[in-house]
């Protein structure tokens, strides 16, 4: 998968390729998707100011982001911002990561709080890589 751009100054600290699966919950909606060799990829990026989950669709011919930044980092207006994350290591469809993020746009179905739960194989050492005041 295509590295995402980041910012002048910024650091990769973590990249875990190839999330088995996400759930997000906000307000009223609710998503689910799985990762699908060649249908569909997803894999989470972590800087030293932000989050990236990045999904890709045929091989990289469609692609979107999601992005949620870190306490006390210069951000876009209207970004979302991670205010907690969750490790649980032995979950019923394995080990997974749950971040949780104030929406920075809420909207009819968008709620101001948003729920992500990304199931990965490496999920404590990507906690590791987040900052030590956003784990619960």
């Amino acid at each position: 998968m295509n590295h995402p751009p980041l910012e002048s100054g910024e650091a990769l600290r973590f990249h875990a390729p190839a999330i088995k699966g996400a759930v997000a919950r906000t307000g009223p909606t609710f998503r689910a998707t799985v990762s699908i060799p060649v249908i569909q990829d997803l894999d989470l990026f972590i800087t030293d100011r932000r989050i990236i989950v990045r999904a890709e669709l045929f091989l990289g011919l469609f692609e979107s982001d999601y992005v949620a930044w870190f306490p006390g980092a210069t951000r876009p207006a209207g970004a979302d911002l991670l205010s907690a994350a969750y490790l649980t290591p032995d979950g019923p469809l394995g080990p997974h990561l749950t971040l949780v993020a104030q929406t920075g746009r809420p909207s009819l179905l968008r709620g101001p709080e948003l729920k992500l739960a990304l199931y990965l194989a490496n999920a404590a050492a990507a906690a590791a890589a987040l900052p030590a005041d956003l784990l619960r």
